[in-house]
């Protein structure tokens, strides 16, 4: 496989790959081996279902030499640091994510490689992107998690792509309606973004659009996040403007601009 090609896969990949008989019992296999074959050869090829099974077993083991492994490899194959960051991260996370929901990882086991991408991250959003972010566009975005989501990891990840953008990000998690009444009051935003998994979240999702346009009808409301894949009409139902989980594609909705092109094969992030 040709890494710089890897665009993560999404739920109805993973569903098409349950109806050809490739069950996660046996990806789990694949990845197993994937990372003893990187431990005697660090030029073997793995291919997408591969990769990705191999890089969120990675960081759900104690052994952190696997996790530098699978690291190393993707450098190794071209990756830039904004290819994992925009795309293997969000991938591996929203992958877990499921795992989790098909009782295949333990709540702990999810919380503890959240954490570990959230630091791999930091480190490489750190250590130098190609993209001119440094370079602030003058605007403010309010992003919220709200309280019924228990991992933040999608949420952290679409943060630090709008920075590399240019944007500066406040991250609400977990307020309640008073305080985030008070966040928006103290703040001049350009936009606001919701960041929500599952379906449990919708009604939250529109309590906080309710608050939100009472106080400043104004700022553009962007949804994204995986409850664009488990909602029908989630438009329609949350009273939001817009719903993507692009940021570049935010940003465009919103009429605001970026430095960058966007990706049409950039993994959703928000």
């Amino acid at each position: 496989m040709d890494a710089k090609r890897f665009r993560g896969t999404s739920a109805k990949d993973n569903t098409a790959s349950a109806k050809d008989g490739t069950s996660s019992g046996h990806y789990l296999q694949l990845a197993l081996r994937a990372l003893g074959e990187l431990a005697d050869n660090e030029t073997v090829e793995l291919d997408q279902g591969q990769l990705l099974e191999a890089f969120c077993h990675a960081f759900t083991m104690e052994d952190s030499t696997q996790r530098d492994r699978i690291i190393s490899y993707l450098g190794k194959a071209g990756l830039t640091d904004e290819e994992i960051l925009d795309r293997i991260i969000p991938s591996a996370a929203r992958r877990i994510g499921e795992k989790w929901l098909q009782d295949e990882l333990t709540f702990a086991q999810v919380t503890i490689s959240a954490a570990r991408m959230q630091e791999l991250s930091r480190f490489l959003g750190g250590r130098g992107a190609s993209v001119p972010s440094t370079i602030p566009l003058g605007f403010n975005m309010l992003l919220i998690i709200p309280v019924e989501e228990q991992h933040t990891m999608g949420a952290f990840v679409a943060a630090d792509q709008f920075r590399r953008e240019g944007v500066w990000v406040h991250l609400a998690i977990g307020q309640n309606a008073k305080e985030l009444d008070r966040t928006v009051s103290h703040h001049h935003f350009s936009m606001i973004g919701i960041s929500a998994a599952s379906r449990r979240s919708l009604k939250s999702v529109k309590t906080i659009v309710d608050i939100l346009k009472t106080r400043e009808s104004s700022i553009p409301i962007v949804l994204g996040g995986n409850i664009l894949n488990t909602v029908e009409d989630v438009q329609f139902k949350s009273k939001v403007d817009f719903i993507t989980s692009k940021p570049q594609d935010a940003l465009k909705l919103c009429g605001l601009p970026s430095p960058t092109p966007v990706l049409s094969g950039a993994d959703d992030a928000i």
